[in-house]
C-alpha cells in the first residue's frame, strides 16, 4: 500500500514540476519582485499540490477569457449526493481560499460545501505563482 501511495505522489510531482519550473523561470526573468517576494512565491509553490496548481491555472484562464462553465451554485443542500471527485476539488479550492489564494466574490466560506467555483477569483499572489 505505501509503494503505491508513493508512486501517486510522485506521479503527480513529475507532473508539478512544469508549474513550478515556469514559475522559476519567470521570477529569473522579472523585475517586478524583490528577493523577498520571490523567495515567498518560491515557497508557495512548493507547498501546493499539481491539482492546486491546476485549479490556478484555470481560473487564470476563466480571467483571461471572461467567462466561465464552472458551476454557478454552491452544494450545502447537496453534500450527500457529491461524487468523490466533485468532493476532492471543492477542498482543494477551498484549501486556495484558506490559504488567501482565492476570492470567493464577497461571500465568507465557511466549509468546501460553500465554494461557488464560478465566482472563485485570484488573488494577487495566486497570480503571480500562475503566471
Amino acid at each position: 500500500m505505501l509503494t503505491v501511495s508513493r508512486f501517486a505522489t510522485t506521479e503527480h510531482e513529475d507532473k508539478k514540476l512544469c508549474f513550478y519550473g515556469n514559475l522559476i523561470a519567470n521570477i529569473a526573468f522579472t523585475t517586478q519582485f524583490d528577493r523577498a517576494y520571490a523567495n515567498l512565491l518560491v515557497r508557495l509553490g512548493q507547498g501546493l499540490s499539481y491539482r492546486q496548481l491546476c485549479l490556478l491555472a484555470i481560473l487564470a484562464r476563466m480571467e483571461i477569457s471572461g467567462g466561465s462553465s464552472l458551476r454557478k451554485r454552491d452544494d450545502r443542500n447537496d453534500v450527500a449526493t457529491l461524487g468523490p471527485s466533485t468532493v476532492a476539488i471543492l477542498f482543494e479550492l477551498y484549501y486556495l481560499y484558506g490559504q488567501g489564494l482565492v476570492n470567493s466574490g464577497n461571500v465568507a466560506v465557511l466549509s468546501a460545501a460553500e465554494i461557488v467555483p464560478a465566482n472563485s477569483v485570484f488573488r494577487d499572489l495566486a497570480r503571480h505563482c500562475s503566471n
